[in-house]
């Protein structure tokens, strides 16, 4: 039967998979929801589940003297392969408590640096050992809660980064709570605007443009926070050409974490639905950060970018916008979009970087 997820109740039973965007499975079918499971649903915009019957459910329900946590360990033993993995669980975890954080300081509280520590750090560590399942967790953000995807992506991939960049421990910690609050000060910002479906007009997206001015002042008495962090968070706007706001600095006035944070606010904004635009496709976002922004990025930091998400290598499978299936034959470290390619079935091989036309929608 049909459930609400504002009905939902600790204690039903999931009769189906609840699926996102990408078919993935949010929570499996046979899962007995905790109040964690319910936030998670309600983070994904989900406005209603498939719950069993009261003669099911009375057997699948575990007794009042069960712990949760003995009860999640069952149905992890239950669900097999089909369980989603710890990422994905401590992702959306985190969205849902961003989204709580982020309501607070709408209603004029500070920033609890401990409670973003809680959300980040579980991510940070665990994505040094399951790198491709960024590409995933683009796939997760939904236009409604577009906010709170955001900043946890963009905390989870700046430190990436950073980890990539080897700038050691400490200063990935620091650049994926930059991440996480770079946009903390959209909770001064008219709801309306963040909201409102249409292009802004002038007055507006200076009024939106505030954010950064807003979101240094949230943090720069945070005594947890690097100097260099809580300027990242100012700077995230900034670009080395002088074309970015809110003091229009440029060259190496610019910090290398404002860099990081950045590029990644601007990319996972570029692959992401949002209420006023579509998303567009990971391997053109990458090409298009790579050359139409040119000159605004430190080049080691692109160049990052592109190794975390565009990680070709010979013999790789791919699959084209046209829906085509093609093996990767060559990779030009200066074109890492657009490797040659044979095309599966055919004798065609094609260089992407002289054919501009074709694009690579995923890695298979």
């Amino acid at each position: 039967m049909k459930v609400k997820v504002e009905d939902l109740e600790t204690g039903l039973t999931l009769y189906e998979d609840v699926l996102g965007l990408s078919g993935y499975p949010i929570i499996p079918k046979n899962t007995v929801l905790t109040n964690e499971h319910i936030e998670i649903l309600k983070a994904f915009s989900i406005p209603s589940v498939d719950i069993k019957s009261d003669e099911r459910k009375k057997s699948s329900i575990k007794t009042e003297s069960q712990s949760a946590a003995s009860s999640i360990r069952m149905q992890d033993s239950e669900i097999n392969t089909s369980k989603p993995t710890k990422v994905f669980d401590l992702y959306m975890k985190g969205v849902a408590s961003y989204e709580r954080e982020f309501k607070k300081w709408q209603s004029g509280l500070g920033i609890d640096i401990n409670a973003m520590r809680k959300i980040i750090l579980p991510l940070i560590k665990t994505i040094e050992f399951h790198k491709d399942k960024l590409i995933e967790i683009l796939d997760y953000a939904t236009k409604e809660k577009y906010l709170y995807h955001h900043a946890v992506a963009v905390g989870m991939i700046s430190s990436a980064i950073a980890q990539k960049m080897k700038l050691g421990n400490g200063t990935f910690i620091q650049v994926a709570l930059a991440g996480l609050l770079a946009d903390c000060g959209m909770a001064k910002i008219n709801v309306s605007l963040i909201n409102k479906p249409e292009k802004l007009i002038y007055s507006q997206y200076n009024d939106i443009k505030q954010h950064v001015i807003h979101s240094y002042n949230m943090v720069r008495n945070i005594n947890l926070l690097r100097p260099e962090t809580k300027l990242s968070i100012l700077q995230h706007h900034e670009r080395l050409d002088g074309s970015g706001y809110p003091l229009g600095e440029k060259g190496k006035r610019i910090h290398l974490l404002s860099q990081i944070v950045g590029i990644v606010d601007l990319f996972h904004a570029m692959v992401s639905e949002r209420v006023y635009k579509k998303k567009q496709p990971l391997f053109k976002v990458l090409e298009m950060i790579h050359h139409d922004f040119f000159g605004q990025f430190d080049i080691q930091v692109v160049n990052t970018l592109l190794s975390v998400f565009a990680h070709l290598s010979i013999g790789t499978k791919i699959k084209l916008m046209d829906q085509r299936t093609a093996t990767v034959l060559f990779v030009n470290n200066n074109e890492k979009t657009r490797p040659i390619i044979k095309i599966e079935g055919t004798n065609e091989v094609i260089d992407m970087a002289v054919k501009r036309d074709l694009w690579i929608d995923k890695v298979l």
